[in-house]
């Protein structure tokens, strides 16, 4: 769909499979007697989703010159054939474990608890997990999507004995953990990087129980309690000012992304015929130089300017397609942060002259 901001600026929104509704931006300027500018912006970008049909890109998108694509690099270090597809036979161990009574699954709200229905759904008809065994759902957020949207998705399969939870049923849950730990029961909650929401409430009562396991299906970027979790290397971590003993198992996979990998970008970047830059942006700084060296190796690329973007820095194209590179105010260097510097330190001297 094309949206026609002016008569210079138009906008085209292009299918993007990351998740339900997501797209990309391709921004196109046009003034007399000059080339068109054209911008992608691709958000997180995925190009393939199981559960429903992503349109094509049209063709004319690939066929126009392109200034710059402005690209995510979430999953820069990866490439798609790295990927460890573990979660069934992680769950199966777990499954298996008599130590274990409890596994919490952490998930994002929005997609990714369909592949782990899939998931427990094929456990179950190859007569992995017992169908008497409890599946609850526990994210409010999430059964929204699931009332509203994802009963219309093809594709589309639950386990049996899945049970859907309110705050009620919630607090209940949690009484029937805490009485019946012997019980085998499966706990999907939000957020996948535990950071909020019912899979940071049970992390906090169930961690220094070693007879829970949690299993962390998103991406866990820096920063993220999941992530502090997973690169621990000590036996305690600390959660809300309280200091936690690590006693409960842990496990993870990125087998359910909702990004391309490396490898995936590089091949959707290939289909555009004429590309003057490529910026990468929005990923960790690993992610983003992995990305940059993955491009820049790649003989297709040898005439394509490469940038690395951050909050540091600012690019700017002019209209013979010049680019000028300039530090940003969160740059610590920049002229900007300089004279605040300069002026807190003038008024602290001019303060202290008077109370002299």
């Amino acid at each position: 769909e094309t949206l026609k901001l002016d008569e210079y600026v138009s906008v085209t929104l292009l299918s993007n499979s990351h998740l339900g509704g997501a797209c990309m931006v391709f921004l196109s300027i046009s003034y007399d007697g000059m080339q068109d500018r054209n911008y992608l912006f691709t958000g997180d970008y995925k190009h393939t989703n199981r559960f429903y049909k992503v349109p094509k890109i049209p063709g004319w998108v690939f066929n126009k010159k392109i200034n710059a694509i402005i690209t995510e690099s979430t999953y820069g270090y990866q490439k798609s054939f790295e990927i460890k597809r573990n979660f069934r036979d992680d769950l199966e161990k777990l499954l298996l474990d008599d130590t274990i009574n409890t596994i919490f699954i952490a998930s994002i709200s929005q997609e990714r608890p369909l592949s782990i229905f899939r998931e427990l759904y094929l456990l179950q008809k190859n007569n992995i997990l017992d169908e008497d065994v409890e599946i609850f759902y526990d994210s409010p957020l999430g059964i929204k999507y699931y009332e509203d949207i994802y009963t219309k998705y093809a594709d589309f399969v639950i386990p049996k004995n899945l049970i859907f939870l309110n705050k009620k049923t919630h607090d209940e849950l949690v009484l029937d953990i805490q009485e019946k730990p012997y019980k085998k029961r499966i706990v999907i909650a939000a957020s996948g990087m535990l950071d909020h929401g019912r899979a940071r409430d049970f992390l906090k009562l169930f961690i220094e129980d070693s007879s829970k396991a949690f299993f962390i299906t998103c991406f866990t970027p820096e920063g993220t309690l999941a992530n502090e979790i997973l690169n621990n290397q000590s036996s305690t971590i600390k959660i809300d000012g309280i200091i936690y003993n690590i006693c409960a198992k842990f496990f993870s996979t990125s087998q359910f992304s909702q990004h391309d990998f490396s490898d995936d970008l590089i091949r959707f970047f290939k289909k555009f015929l004429f590309v003057d830059n490529i910026f990468i942006n929005h990923g960790s700084n690993y992610a983003k130089q992995c990305l940059f060296e993955e491009i820049k190796k790649d003989e297709h690329f040898k005439n394509i300017n490469v940038e690395i973007m951050s909050r540091d820095k600012f690019i700017r194209i002019n209209s013979k397609n010049e680019i000028k590179i300039f530090n940003s105010k969160f740059n610590k260097n920049s002229n900007t942060n300089l004279k605040r510097k300069k002026q807190k330190r003038t008024k602290i001297y001019s303060l202290s002259k008077i109370y002299r």
